[in-house]
Order: structure tokens, then C-alpha cells, then sequence
């Protein structure tokens, strides 16, 4: 990958723009976005320094798992905590008390602060300056001390008219609040290396990731909670469309009940959802209704250009939720009330 980033603007922009035409993307820009989300993971698990570190979310879907097909933007990462001190007696999960384990967790986020602002962020801006040679900026988000953002090198026109979903920035959302477990090893390789290998001397960079099954069971209970506050966070039909994919997928079939009661457990006490924390024992209602379905629907329809091709319809994504709902319900013997 490090060819390409060290290619001219314009040769840059002419393998972005005919790669979007070979593989049939509905923008250049999403090309060029990917390219640079793939080589930052690259340099994140190029890092021989310590704590390990965890890719997560929607992007590793895409980028490692091939289960969804709609641009994802951010990087999701996550550092361990054991090995920023907060293991054994220390752990969070390990304190008997709510008063306590919300104070861990507040020392938590701290401390994987500090370890992104003093550490990783300088380390960064060392590797990315001896890599790249043109202008580019590593900054934190001032709305989230926990997020670094790097902003590329542009290639070619910044008009990013009939893509007003995509940032161009690439988002590296850190924190230490996530389980390592279970984890698989994983290739990512930037899209535009499949219309020209040539070009790439090394496409793929390996990674660590969370197990698509554990990222299912996080979603499925961000719906939950949803359902049960009566409101959707912005963004949230990326969830529900990830959670039709992987359902079709099969990816429900590797989900444990011990799995689900984990999840379950840590989202009590690393998030504070209540509603989450108890669905193994009252059962999953993922299907929203009223003003949150119409707002999830709204939402749906505004990242449309975030998908490679037609996406599926709205009422698919509802079946889906459904889908994913009987599943896990089934696995701790418990059907929702409807």
C-alpha cells in the first residue's frame, strides 16, 4: 500500500477514478477514503508497542469479513485494559457495587485518554511523517479526547457533492471499555488493489478483530435499548442493515447463550444499559415502532450512497431485525412481549 500513498496526487486520482469504474462504485471518493482507512490499519498493527490493540464495529465487517456491503468509514478500535492496569481486582467487571464499577470505569476512560493523547497520537504523527510525502494533519476530536482524526491527502477534486455521507477524514475512535474476546485474525485489503494488483507491492495488512458473533450480539442490544427508551441514536440504521447481513450470513448460528449473557453483562457495566443488561432473562424486543421505526427509516434512507449496490428495502431490514430477535430469544428460552 505504501506505493500508492507516495503516488502523485494526479496518478492517485486517476486510480481512484478508473477503479470506481472497473469495480462499479458509485463514487471515486469512496474509493479513496477506503484506501486510506486500510493503509491507517496498517500502520495501527505495524505499532510494536503495547497495549494490543482490538478492531471492532462496522468497518471490520466490511474490511475483514467480506458480511457487509456498505462503506464504513471509521475505524473502531479498542485497547486492552488488563495491560493498562485495569486487570485482576482492577477490572471493572470485577467490582461488586454499581457505585464502584462506574468509578472504574471513569478511571478507565482516563487513563486510555492519556495512553492516545501522550502516547499513540505522537507515535502516529512520527510513523505517518517517515511514510507519507504530502501534507497531511493527525489531530484529536476536541468533541472526544479519545478520537484521533487524520486527515489524507487528497487526491484530486474535494467536491464530495452526492456523497454528503462521507467525511474526508478518517476517524480512529479509541477506548478500552471492550471485552478482547473472541477475536479472529484477518487480512484488509483496499478495494481499489482488486482492479489494480499490480500497482499494490503488499495489498493486505493483517489485523486482530472482534468475532463477527460478538458484534452482532452488541448491535442486536443496541436496538434493544432503543426499543426500550423509545428513541434511536443518529446513524443507527447501519446497525440494523449489519444485522440483516450477518443473519443471512449465518453469523447467528456461532452465537452462545454464554456469549449473549456476557454481552449482556458488560453493557451494564461498562455502558449502564439496564435494558440490555437484563435481556437474556426478559427477552430481546428488536423491532422498533412508532416515530423511532420512522425515524430509523428516515436515516436509512439518507446513507444510501454509502452502499455499493441497491440496498435492500426498508421493510427487509425490519425482517431482519426479527430474524436476529427469534434467534438470540431462542438461545435463553424467552419470546417478548409484543
Amino acid at each position: 500500500m505504501h506505493t500508492v500513498a507516495r503516488l502523485p496526487a494526479v496518478d492517485r486520482a486517476a486510480l481512484f477514478r478508473e477503479a470506481s469504474v472497473r469495480l462499479r462504485f458509485g463514487s471515486e471518493l469512496l474509493l479513496e477514503k477506503d484506501f486510506w482507512v486500510s493503509w491507517t490499519l496498517l500502520r495501527l498493527f505495524a505499532r510494536p508497542r503495547r497495549p494490543a490493540m482490538l478492531f471492532k464495529g462496522g468497518t471490520s465487517l466490511s474490511k475483514c469479513f467480506g458480511l457487509i456491503e456498505r462503506f464504513s468509514e471509521d475505524i473502531d478500535l479498542t485497547l486492552d485494559r488488563v495491560e493498562l492496569g485495569f486487570g485482576g481486582e482492577q477490572d471493572p467487571g470485577r467490582l461488586g457495587s454499581r457505585n464502584k464499577f462506574q468509578k472504574a470505569v471513569e478511571r478507565l476512560d482516563a487513563a486510555a485518554q492519556a495512553h492516545v493523547r501522550e502516547v499513540l497520537l505522537p507515535e502516529l504523527r512520527t510513523d505517518f511523517a517517515e511514510h507519507l510525502q504530502e501534507a497531511h494533519t493527525l489531530e484529536l476530536d476536541i468533541e472526544d479526547p479519545s478520537t484521533i482524526l487524520f486527515t489524507y491527502p487528497r487526491a484530486g477534486a474535494t467536491d464530495t457533492q452526492g456523497v454528503a455521507y462521507v467525511r474526508p477524514v478518517v476517524r480512529m475512535e479509541l477506548g478500552a471499555r471492550s471485552d478482547h474476546h473472541p477475536t479472529r485474525v484477518a487480512e484488509v485489503r483496499p478495494y481499489a488493489a482488486d482492479a489494480f494488483p499490480d500497482l499494490f507491492e503488499s495489498p493486505s495488512c493483517r489485523v486482530v478483530a472482534l468475532a463477527p458473533e460478538r458484534t452482532l450480539v452488541e448491535k442486536a442490544l443496541i436496538f434493544h435499548s432503543a426499543c426500550a427508551k423509545g428513541r434511536v441514536m443518529g446513524r443507527a440504521s447501519r446497525h440494523a442493515y449489519d444485522l440483516l447481513r450477518m443473519q443471512r450470513a449465518g453469523v447467528t448460528k456461532a452465537v452462545t447463550r454464554e456469549l449473549f449473557e456476557l454481552v449482556a453483562r458488560h453493557k451494564l457495566v461498562f455502558s449502564d444499559e439496564k435494558a440490555a443488561s437484563e435481556a437474556p432473562r426478559t427477552g430481546l424486543q428488536m423491532v422498533p415502532q412508532g416515530d423511532v421505526r420512522k425515524a430509523l427509516e428516515n436515516d436509512y434512507q439518507a446513507m444510501g450512497e454509502m452502499f455499493f449496490r441497491a440496498p435492500p428495502p426498508f421493510e427487509e431490514i425490519l425482517e431482519g431485525l426479527r430474524e436476529v430477535e427469534e434467534a438470540l430469544n431462542a438461545l435463553v428460552g424467552r419470546l417478548p412481549d409484543r
